[in-house]
């Protein structure tokens, strides 16, 4: 799909009442984007590998001691579930709506061969990844110390 017909899309959805529900209705039935399937979730795979090649790379601390920051973390936190499968640090996701679900976490969560924890939030699914999953939420308002982020 061209970008720009997605962004005026997502504009318009973004706008009106009820927009976020139809936005997902219209990622699980018309264009079948949601759930992801497992051949984009390898794609997510390996855009994290990517990141993290780059962030070992540039980084003085080691992986599993950085702190990610993420904005706009999406339906399903792919992402950020593919950074913790692969061994990083605590992560903040900032979205400023609530899109990510537990039916389109809890898969990824298991195609990256992770536990979830218990509860039926997001929030409650990958706290124990090292995610902090904040949405509704800002990330320019959040008073977030950026000294204390490494990616």
């Amino acid at each position: 799909m061209d970008w720009r017909l997605k962004s005026a899309t997502q504009r318009v959805l973004g706008t009106i009442p009820g927009g976020d529900e139809l936005h997902y209705r219209l990622q699980t039935r018309v264009t079948r984007t949601l759930p992801p399937s497992p051949a984009h979730l390898e794609e997510v795979r390996a855009s994290a590998a990517w990141l993290v090649e780059r962030a070992t790379t540039h980084v003085p601390v080691p992986l599993a001691d950085q702190r990610w920051v993420e904005f706009g973390a999406g339906w399903h936190l792919g992402g950020a579930i593919a950074l913790a499968s692969m061994g990083g640090g605590s992560q903040v996701l900032y979205d400023l709506n609530a899109h990510a679900r537990p039916e389109l976490v809890r898969p990824a969560i298991r195609h990256f061969g992770l536990v979830e924890g218990g509860g039926s939030s997001v929030p409650e699914l990958v706290a124990p990844l090292g995610i902090d999953y904040r949405a509704p939420d800002d990330v320019l308002t959040s008073g977030l110390d950026g000294a204390t982020v490494h990616v």
